[in-house]
């Protein structure tokens, strides 16, 4: 799998679950819970695999040294986001503000991601390693994700 467009798909999925939040109302709290899990789970696995697999690679190296360090940045923000609102009333009108911040919070990581850190990787990365890097976070995915059914 190449590695750039199993992020880009991440990425994809995120912004989907954000505009299924946004579509719920305040009136409709369980299902808001369910999307929020969901959002919080994907981003939880995707962050902690980047840093884990991508980033931890891309830091040693001069030309992607600062880029990755912003993103780490933003990791840590989102973080602290997910936990205010997970320990939130998701039906109030407080909470959905706070869901659109980190919405834009999320997609502007996304965004320099994508536009100036995926370059500089591509030039940094050899393609075969790139294919050993995803391989690496799909299995620490499965292995995360099958932990939590049993």
């Amino acid at each position: 799998m190449n590695l750039y467009i199993m992020l880009h798909q991440d990425h994809e999925k995120v912004k989907n679950l954000f505009e299924q939040l946004e579509a719920t109302g305040e009136d409709e709290g369980p299902r808001r819970e369910s999307l929020f899990g969901i959002l919080l789970r994907e981003l939880e696995l995707h962050t902690e695999s980047e840093e884990l697999y991508f980033y931890s690679r891309l830091k040693v190296n001069d030309s992607a040294r600062e880029t990755v360090l912003e993103s780490l940045d933003d990791h840590k923000g989102m973080k602290r986001m997910l936990g205010e609102l997970d320990a939130m009333d998701k039906g109030t009108d407080a909470w959905t503000r706070k869901c659109r911040a980190l919405r834009d919070e999320v997609e502007g990581h996304i965004l320099r991601e994508e536009e100036d850190l995926f370059p500089v990787a591509q030039n940094v990365i050899e393609d075969e390693e790139a294919a050993g890097i995803a391989e690496e976070i799909e299995t620490w995915k499965e292995a995360r994700t099958e932990v939590e059914f049993w």
